[in-house]
């Protein structure tokens, strides 16, 4: 296992919650000049070490600094967010020990929905024809 520093960005707030000992997925944003904004959780169920606060620079404030536990092919990736994107974290609940494959999701996907249920409740029905009673008649 290695303890990997991370930058993080906190634009939900979850840096005023955060504590060692508390578990976090962590999302990696990739914002190109020539492409769409992407996001993928990148790693998950990773334990928090330490969190540095922010701290004022002469040009500003820099970026908190969050260090987990990860294993030795996990720190490799969180590496190469810290070095070309922007790293968020996700707080997990406590008990929540699942896992789900990272897929990446962009911008576009987003804006153009991906079949929540407003939009499935607010597709037309079919119409069906109605069920035909038998008469009773033999069938030839």
């Amino acid at each position: 296992m290695r303890a990997v520093s991370v930058h993080v960005t906190d634009s939900t707030g979850v840096m005023a919650l955060l504590r060692a000992g508390q578990k976090v997925d962590v999302q990696v944003v990739l914002a190109r000049k020539d492409g769409p904004v992407s996001v993928r959780t990148a790693l998950e169920d990773l334990k928090v070490l330490s969190v540095s606060p922010s701290e004022p620079t002469s040009q500003g404030f820099s970026l908190p600094v969050v260090t987990l536990l990860a294993k030795p092919q996990d720190a490799d990736v969180l590496a190469a967010g810290d070095a070309g994107a922007r790293i968020r974290l996700v707080l997990r609940n406590p008990l929540d020990s699942e896992l789900r494959l990272g897929t990446q999701l962009t911008l576009d996907t987003v804006m153009r929905g991906s079949g929540t249920q407003a939009e499935i409740k607010a597709q037309p029905k079919p119409k069906t024809a109605p069920l035909e009673k038998p008469t009773g008649g033999s069938v030839k």
